[in-house]
Formats: C-alpha cells, sequence, structure tokens
C-alpha cells in the first residue's frame, strides 16, 4: 500500500474520509465483526466523522485517529481484549 503524505493526511481528516489502505479495513468490517473482532468505529461501513457534527475538535475525536501503518490495525476481540490484525499476502509463501 502507498505511503501517504502530510498534506493528503490533513485533507482527509479535514473532509473525514478514510485513506485507500484504510478502505480495506472498511469493506472488511462486518466479516471480522462477525468473526469477534469490532474495529474502531471509523470503520464502520455508514461512518461519519462525529467532529463534524458533535462540536469537538477533530483532533480530540477518537473517530480522527489515523493508522501509521494501513497493513497493521487494532481491535478489540469480544471478550474486551486487545489484538493486532495484519493484512498479509496468502499468495506469498513467505507472508504465512
Amino acid at each position: 500500500m502507498d505511503e501517504i503524505s502530510r498534506d493528503a493526511i490533513r485533507k482527509l481528516l479535514e473532509e473525514g474520509s478514510l485513506s485507500s489502505p484504510e478502505i480495506f479495513w472498511r469493506d472488511h468490517y462486518e466479516y471480522l465483526k462477525g468473526h469477534g473482532y469490532t474495529l474502531r468505529r471509523r470503520y464502520e461501513p455508514d461512518w461519519s466523522p462525529s467532529w463534524h457534527t458533535s462540536g469537538i475538535r477533530r483532533f480530540d475525536s477518537e473517530d480522527a485517529v489515523m493508522p501509521f501503518d494501513g497493513m497493521i490495525n487494532d481491535a478489540t476481540k469480544r471478550d474486551g481484549s486487545y489484538v493486532v490484525l495484519k493484512i498479509i499476502d496468502a499468495t506469498v509463501p513467505s507472508a504465512r
């Protein structure tokens, strides 16, 4: 996945858009939830930025947090424990 420039990040935050790596997580939100993993609210399919309507500053909003590496994301398991999820290419033998 591509690295994102600081200007692109600022623009994404202002608009409340997901970066291209984050779209993977949004598109797999329901699948992961069905298997016991809940991603941050930012990745819910119908998410809209809370700072647009809450009056809370963007950088004080939990759903404004963007991942440093789009290949890795955090989630909460049904039992409340935290896990790290990583995207791998299963067609590459060393990634297994």
